[in-house]
């Protein structure tokens, strides 16, 4: 009889150690645009964009990760960036390109977007500016973009039937206890 209840109240906590487990950032959302585009800017600061990523507002998110794919950046002679984009307005907060691959991982969080981060994602919606700092015609290759969204899953709830199961078993137990004395 001890053995029985020993076995439901560690599976009781087996369950809720299990949904304390699920609170790990993973990833909630991921997107790719493939583009094969030339981006080609002859002043210095144009601003280049891409399509929007779009997904599911007021998801609890933790970062954003977008994996570019491209090509062609001469570094000794150009200087790209690639920033956030909201409503033709660059959120202030880039990344350069590097010229040593032909991919690059970047990582958008709330402490290096401030304001924007809510504003992404509460719309739903984020999109990546391109420009660059020299004159001349400069120009890349921009293959494709991945974007991937980090988060806590929202928690589920143990359904009050599983409550009610649990504590009818219980009572179960106890009435057999009772008769066996």
């Amino acid at each position: 009889m001890k053995k029985r209840i020993a076995a439901i109240f560690f599976s009781g906590i087996f369950v809720l150690l299990s949904s304390f487990s699920a609170m790990a950032s993973s990833p909630l959302f991921t997107s790719t645009i493939d583009l094969n585009t030339s981006i080609s800017d002859y002043n210095a600061n144009n601003i280049f964009y891409i399509d929007n990523f779009t997904f599911s507002p007021n998801m609890n998110i933790d970062y954003f990760s977008v994996n570019i794919s491209y090509s062609g950046v001469n570094m000794g002679n150009e200087r790209w960036y690639v920033t956030p984009f909201d409503v033709n307005t660059l959120t202030g907060n880039q990344y350069a390109l590097s010229a040593s691959g032909n991919e690059q991982p970047f990582k958008f969080t709330a402490d290096f977007l401030g304001d924007y981060f809510d504003i992404f994602k509460n719309a739903g919606s984020f999109a990546l500016g391109f420009y660059e700092t020299t004159n001349g015609l400069d120009s890349f290759t921009l293959n494709s973009a991945t974007l991937t969204i980090y988060g806590t899953p929202a928690a589920v709830p143990i359904p009050g039937a599983m409550l009610l199961f649990g504590t009818g078993l219980l009572g179960l137990v106890g009435l057999r206890q009772r008769q066996i004395r």
